[in-house]
């Protein structure tokens, strides 16, 4: 049985990252990834990269309490580097309810932040990045700011469970809204990826005859001959 008070002693005092020197200890995260998810930094102690970002590493785990940071040298604990199939450090796998939700490679700790608001979603913050995409846009004119906002509202989204059944809607407007960014933007790669994400909607299963997607993929296309 995995008792709070053992999950206490894991960590050391002052350091909020834990550094996993058993399988068992791992095992006991994992199940308690249920309740508090998991970042757990694949690292090599003779990595240049792992070095540089483990300080960074160290702030977020004080930033984010309601996350269980985990260090696993991948020199030492062959067996479960190997389970993730880790082939580059640093590796960063982020797990939730036992099961990896994402992953990312490299000393990008951008990448890292971006995954870790979506490891923490919920609806409300997909609307504020929803809001703050129209605010960028209808204020603004900031059509890279808004678009920044939509596509990481976007991605958090997609990261909630059974996303498409309970927010259809607002999966659509997040594409179509995307698509007028890149419109706005223009040249020749933005009205390739407006296209995209009309596409996205206009899939049979979603809204094959949404008219936003239908007028602005038309748009895109017109913008492209001329």
């Amino acid at each position: 049985t995995f008792h709070l008070k053992t999950f206490h002693s894991m960590a050391h005092p002052g350091h909020n990252v834990v550094n996993v020197t058993t399988d068992q200890q791992f095992k006991d995260f994992l199940t308690l990834s249920k309740e508090k998810p998991l970042v757990i930094d694949f690292y090599a102690t003779w990595c240049g990269p792992c070095k540089m970002i483990a300080p960074k590493i160290e702030e977020l785990s004080k930033e984010y309490n309601n996350i269980q940071f985990l260090k696993i040298d991948v020199d030492k604990m062959g067996a479960i580097s190997q389970q993730y199939g880790i082939q580059a450090m640093p590796t960063f796998v982020f797990i939730k309810n036992e099961k990896e939700v994402s992953r990312t490679q490299g000393a990008d700790i951008n990448g890292i932040i971006n995954k870790i608001t979506a490891l923490t979603a919920t609806i409300e913050t997909v609307q504020q990045y929803k809001q703050k995409g129209n605010n960028a846009y209808s204020n603004k004119k900031d059509y890279n700011e808004a678009l920044k906002n939509y596509q990481i509202g976007l991605q958090t989204l997609q990261s909630l469970s059974d996303y498409l059944n309970k927010y259809k809607e607002l999966y659509i407007k997040f594409h179509t809204n995307i698509a007028l960014m890149y419109l706005k933007i223009g040249g020749d790669e933005s009205n390739n990826n407006c296209i995209r994400h009309c596409n996205e909607v206009l899939r049979k299963e979603i809204d094959p005859f949404n008219q936003k997607a239908f007028l602005r993929k038309g748009e895109a296309f017109i913008n492209m001959k001329n």
